[in-house]
């Protein structure tokens, strides 16, 4: 996906470029990493947004990132820790990228100190190619030097361990591994949504459908269930994350070539999501589009705050010099409950 005013480029230009990273066309599989970590240098700057629509989010500020290193790009899913000192960024070329996050008012306005590892496979080489396809990641459960990755092209989730020097795979769930699932639309996020439960959610299947697929597997009882979200205004699912009550909100999009990409997020209520008796839908909270400064938003990071979240979406640029690196800082105002409050 692609994006308006990238380098000076001409509209139409973008466009040709969103289609063909639409259908997959600029993915290679990268090469095989002889290192286990890299200091990189990436860049910052203020990237043009237009604030012209009521949203229920407010958008804080908007910054380009840039860096020379091959490896950096295509980032597929974000993680802030609770402190906001460490930013975790997850490229669809099996690379954790962290950066010291530089914040005015929990709006990101640069990073610093970045550094690229290569995630590894069972072999301990690092992976590539259509295995090393990762598209989502969460902290698991409460300990923030774990994270969990889910693969698209080779659907599965792994936990791996961020305090080490590689990072090789420690848990394969094989309950996600799931062979019917689309080569090019599955797990396009994943979630610890409690500290027994992880949830995975597929990008779009099945495809003919009026639902998409997700996944729920209680780790402690071994319990594997169905769970499905609503397609809303042909966009589809991207990344999937939790809010301060708990509720979820979604990151979606969509392509047109007359109207470039457009991105939504909706609430979901936690009950409606995790009951699999329909498919959860919930209201819209946030849209942008092209003309307004969006790009191909992948990922997202949530600060929860009493008064709200401090969200944090981020493109993939698809490793093209025709888009962009972009990372939005967003507010949502959600009060917590009042015996969460208390507590």
């Amino acid at each position: 996906m692609n994006i308006l005013r990238q380098r000076g480029c001409p509209l139409f230009t973008h466009k040709i470029a969103a289609i063909l990273s639409w259908f997959g066309l600029f993915i290679s599989s990268g090469e095989t990493a002889d290192y286990n970590q890299k200091n990189i240098e990436v860049t910052c700057k203020p990237h043009d947004y237009l604030n012209i629509r009521e949203n229920r989010m407010d958008i804080l500020g908007v910054i380009k990132l840039d860096s020379d290193d091959e490896d950096f790009g295509g980032l597929s899913a974000a993680l802030i820790s609770s402190d906001q000192k460490r930013f975790y960024a997850l490229t669809d070329r099996a690379r954790l990228i962290t950066f010291s996050p530089v914040m005015k008012d929990h709006v990101l306005t640069c990073v610093k100190g970045a550094t690229i590892r290569p995630l590894r496979g069972k072999s301990t080489r690092p992976l590539i190619g259509h295995y090393g396809d990762s598209e989502g990641m969460s902290f698991f459960a409460q300990d923030e030097d774990k994270i969990l990755v889910s693969f698209e092209r080779a659907p599965r989730v792994v936990e791996y361990r961020v305090n080490e020097k590689e990072l090789r795979p420690h848990i394969h769930f094989a309950k996600f591994e799931k062979k019917e699932l689309p080569y090019n639309k599955s797990y396009e996020t994943v979630r610890m949504i409690s500290d027994t439960q992880i949830m995975a959610f597929t990008e779009d299947y099945p495809e003919d459908g009026e639902a998409i697929t997700g996944y729920v597997l209680n780790v402690e009882k071994d319990i594997f269930q169905t769970i499905s979200l609503k397609k809303s205004n042909d966009h589809l699912l991207t990344d999937i994350g939790i809010l301060n009550n708990g509720d979820f909100i979604t990151l979606e999009r969509t392509f047109s070539f007359l109207m470039g990409v457009s991105i939504q997020m909706r609430h979901i209520k936690r009950e409606d999501m995790l009951s699999g008796k329909k498919p959860a839908d919930g209201d819209i909270v946030f849209q942008m589009t092209t003309s307004e400064g969006a790009d191909n938003m992948e990922a997202i990071a949530i600060t929860p705050h009493q008064d709200g979240n401090f969200i944090y979406i981020v493109s993939d640029d698809n490793f093209t010099s025709l888009q962009n690196t972009i990372i939005v800082s967003l507010f949502y105002p959600l009060k917590r409950p009042v015996q969460d409050d208390a507590s």
